[in-house]
């Protein structure tokens, strides 16, 4: 009996076979490729030293010191990512206006910080501090403060002819930096008259009030939220008045009423 054989036929196509392989193999190359411009990419600019920076030079920072703010800096560039890369350490890279904001977050004294690229491997840091005119107290808390109202860092209650001492006892502070500006110039004021301020208190039983301690032998009750000016024109003239009145020593002046003053 006779068994009919069958040809099996194949759908592969070797040119088709052919072409697939070839394809692969140029993904496999451009993929290889790939690979190896990025690895050397990330080590032209995030491991090697051709553009990292090394050195830091800080001027201005003389309350801080400028070692201290070298450090922040180079503690800033040293931070890493994939803990592996420190891509702030790269100059090209680096962005000067976070460096400059997060100085400005770590050191509450620093009022203005330029921070300003020296290639190929440098970094300017220029930094102006504030200056304090006095020492601001709420309970036990003290933080110096500067013209601006700006307050910062931790001082001790101290009294003397440089620093001026406020003691804030009111409940709510929210005005202080506008409270602060109207002080100080009724402080600039009473220097202007040849008195010497001593200290001040903000009394949280007379909201608005502002007392200040002089170098006499009295205490000014004055309005914060008034007229500074005029308050201290009206004391210039009750002091005119009382020049030559050698026995005259109030223990007060208030001039919290607009053009009037009283004294005891």
């Amino acid at each position: 009996m006779a068994v009919p054989i069958r040809t099996r036929t194949t759908t592969r196509d070797p040119i088709a076979q052919a072409h697939r392989r070839t394809v692969l193999l140029r993904i496999g190359v451009w993929s290889v490729a790939l690979l190896i411009v990025g690895g050397a990419f990330v080590w032209v600019f995030f491991v090697s030293s051709l553009f990292a920076i090394t050195n830091i030079a800080v001027d201005g920072a003389q309350a801080i010191g400028n070692e201290a703010v070298t450090a922040t800096v180079g503690g800033l560039l040293d931070q890493r990512t994939l803990q592996i890369f420190q891509p702030a350490r790269n100059i090209l890279f680096l962005n000067t206006t976070a460096v400059g904001d997060a100085l400005r977050e770590h050191y509450g004294n620093i009022e203005r910080v330029a921070v300003e690229k020296v290639y190929p491997h440098g970094l300017r840091v220029s930094v102006v501090e504030r200056e304090p005119v006095g020492i601001w107290c709420r309970g036990d808390a003290c933080r110096y403060y500067d013209r601006s109202g700006a307050q910062w860092g931790e001082a001790v209650p101290s009294r003397g002819p440089l620093l001026l001492l406020v003691n804030d006892e009111r409940s709510s502070a929210d005005d202080a930096q506008e409270v602060t500006q109207r002080l100080l110039a009724a402080t600039d004021g009473l220097i202007a008259l040849g008195i010497r301020p001593r200290w001040a208190t903000l009394p949280d039983s007379a909201p608005g009030d502002m007392r200040i301690a002089t170098d006499r032998s009295f205490e000014l009750y004055m309005d914060a939220s008034g007229d500074i000016a005029d308050q201290l024109s009206t004391l210039g003239v009750l002091l005119s008045e009382r020049a030559t009145d050698a026995a005259w020593a109030p223990r007060y002046i208030d001039l919290r009423t607009a053009g009037r003053v009283y004294y005891k």
